[in-house]
């Protein structure tokens, strides 16, 4: 390792472009210097993590900064040949440093001058000196140019700092800008600088200073660690790929979807981790041999030899596999594999892209690749993440350009039976069966049986009742559209998924009636959405021969709405006839066209409801000649009866309905 040399500096000479010696005297003897050469450029390189600094981390800074000069910790350097600096840790604090800068010279140019700073290149966004440059004028906050730049997603994070210092009330006159522009000169840092010029070591440094201090994050340090196999620009350019389009699958809004802010469905990490799980066995079966397992973070859970080493328990991954050709590759296949996930969850239906990933000698029918879309679809939409490990494995097996057996995309049909599963009834400990299946050369036939263990055993016993309190009890009002498509997986399970035996005898999930099933994810005449028992509104239309009112039922009860057990598919012109009744009203008038429900699922329920206390106990109000007696029979059955009778109406229905028969 390079000789390693630092002492403190102000702010100011760290930051200026004059050149600079840094005089040091080593506990050896001698005396040292580091040059810091005239215009230099700080480099900010792609290893680094994306900004992390939020508004209350920048009003510590500016509170401290505002009653005297401060010690702002190490940064640490490498002194490129050409002069050029990169920052290999300190890249936060200088990057805001300059962000605040830049500030105060935008907000007071005539009032103050601020010492002009050397250039910074931020390579994972190019366009933010551009910004800090032009005091983030509007006119450049979308401008294409600067957009494309911003490889990590990190522009509207500096956008929000940048308002904020707009906000902060420290800076709010050029007095109190000026004490703190002063401090921040005065302030002090300590530089330590290398000379080498290998990349690689340097990124070993910030793992080395970043371990041991402020842990960074899983990402962080997976990034890192790939990097310091290898830092070439093929390697920095499918990274920055994988990151981009990770972020676009994770912003594109669902179908009915709003505009607030969601936790992100499918974390970049658990792509990744997910990914390992996939194909390391497959790739590398000398590490299935000797047992390796990695946690979330990718650190390896027990001491293993491998390729004539010895690594320790807590060793990353990546550090264990030291393969430069099968990372790269692992990040190609996976970039492939995103895209294909992207055009998935963005199209409306299947693409022409995605009908020419099917390659078989056997004809694959276009209503088979459009059920293949819709159920990826739906399990990649969810917001479960642990079944999407299924459709990437499929993806990464299947999409692979070469030619498979029809039966192999046929597992399209168990894959979305057991995510439905999995998502409506198994403890998400279960996921844990999920990554061992995918681990295996036989997976397929693995997930059959996990299926039909599941539907036969105890298991599904206790899923059920899980499931019929997770969607009754102790839940606020969501408004969470997943549930509707979740009944409707449900529903589909009872209506159209069957168990065949293959010529091995082997249990496997199939479709009875491809066409059927089609038409009922597709006809949106015959089987639309009803809120059945709570309506979608917060009302419900009470008419007797004595009485016409609106009824406001308890808003605690709103949350109902939403459950699992509170939709029913039914045609269009039904839905539209019952309106807001009340469900008693509602089971009346479908009775008489029974002969128009075409989901046996949906009959099953109505069947259910009819017998259930929520319909024998809810008010006869034929009798009652007033509204407020109507009212008050209605909240003392609302408060009474509703939701002990509806959490005993869907263990019922739950327990009726006949989960992916055998035929």
């Amino acid at each position: 390792m390079a000789e390693i040399m630092g002492t403190v500096a102000s702010v100011k000479r760290y930051l200026s472009p004059e050149k600079i010696e840094l005089k040091i005297s080593p506990d050896l003897g001698g005396e040292s210097t580091i040059i810091l050469q005239q215009n230099r450029k700080y480099i900010i390189p792609d290893f680094q993590r994306e900004i992390r600094w939020e508004e209350n981390n920048l009003s510590i800074l500016l509170s401290d900064l505002s009653t005297s000069p401060r010690f702002l910790g190490n940064i640490i350097l490498t002194i490129k040949k050409d002069g050029d600096c990169q920052i290999i840790d300190g890249q936060q604090r200088t990057t805001v440093l300059l962000l605040i800068l830049a500030y105060i010279k935008s907000r007071y140019k005539e009032k103050l001058e601020p010492f002009t700073p050397c250039s910074i290149e931020n390579r994972s966004f190019t366009g933010l000196s551009e910004l800090m440059e032009n005091g983030f004028a509007d006119e450049l906050l979308e401008n294409p140019a600067i957009t494309k730049t911003d490889y990590y997603g990190q522009r509207q994070s500096f956008i929000n700092l940048w308002r904020w210092l707009k906000k902060e009330e420290l800076l709010a006159t050029s007095a109190t800008a000026k004490t703190i522009l002063h401090n921040i000169e005065t302030s002090q840092v300590n530089i330590i600088a290398s000379h080498e010029d290998e990349s690689n070591s340097s990124i070993r440094y910030f793992l080395d200073v970043n371990l041991k201090g402020v842990q960074l994050d899983t990402e962080d340090i997976f990034k890192a660690q790939i990097f310091s196999l290898n830092l070439s620009d093929d390697m920095l350019q499918l990274w920055r790929e994988n990151k981009a389009a990770m972020l676009t699958f994770n912003q594109t809004k669902e179908k009915g979807g709003t505009d607030k802010k969601v936790k992100e469905r499918y974390p970049l990490m658990k792509v990744y981790e997910h990914y390992f799980y996939c194909d390391l066995f497959k790739s590398k079966p000398e590490l299935e041999q000797e047992k390796l397992k990695f946690g979330e973070d990718f650190s390896i859970s027990a001491n293993l030899q491998y390729d004539g080493r010895k690594f320790f328990k807590g060793t990353h991954l990546v550090e264990v596999l030291g393969d430069i050709g099968y990372i790269k590759q692992s990040l190609r296949r996976l970039r492939k594999a995103i895209d294909v996930m992207n055009d998935i969850v963005s199209s409306s239906g299947p693409s022409d892209k995605f009908k020419h990933l099917f390659h078989c000698d056997q004809k694959i029918d276009s209503n088979q690749v459009t059920l293949v879309y819709d159920f990826f679809q739906r399990i990649l939409l969810d917001k479960e993440v642990v079944p999407k490990i299924l459709v990437l494995k499929y993806i990464l097996e299947f999409f692979d350009g070469n030619n498979h057996q029809k039966k192999d995309y046929d597992s399209a049909y168990p894959i979305f039976a057991a995510a439905s599963l999995f998502i409506l009834f198994a403890p998400k400990k279960d996921g844990e069966k999920f990554y061992k299946i995918v681990q295996a050369n036989d997976w397929i036939d693995k997930l059959n049986e996990w299926i039909k263990t599941f539907i036969s055993g105890v298991e599904l016993t206790k899923g059920k009742m899980m499931a019929a309190y997770r969607f009754t009890e102790d839940e606020e009002e969501t408004n969470n559209m997943f549930q509707s498509v979740r009944c409707k997986a449900l529903a589909m399970l009872h209506n159209y998924f069957v168990f065949k035996t293959n010529a091995d005898r082997k249990k496997y999930v199939d479709i009875n009636n491809v066409a059927e099933l089609l038409s009922y994810l597709t006809n949106k005449d015959a089987y639309t959405l009803e809120h059945f028992i709570i309506p979608k509104g917060k009302t419900i239309h009470i008419q007797t021969t004595q009485i016409d009112f609106q009824y406001t039922f308890p808003g605690k009860f709103g949350k109902y709405r939403d459950f699992l057990f509170d939709y029913i598919f039914i045609s269009k012109n039904l839905n539209g006839n019952i309106g807001q009744l009340s469900f008693t009203a509602k089971v009346k008038k479908l009775d008489e066209h029974q002969d128009e429900i075409h989901c046996d699922y949906s009959l099953r329920y109505l069947s259910i409801l009819k017998g259930s206390e929520l319909f024998t106990k809810f008010p006869n109000l034929d009798q009652i000649n007033s509204e407020e007696e109507a009212k008050e029979c209605l909240d003392r059955y609302f408060e009474e009866d509703f939701t002990g009778a509806f959490y005993e109406f869907a263990k019922s229905l739950i327990s009726s309905i006949d989960l992916i028969p055998c035929v």
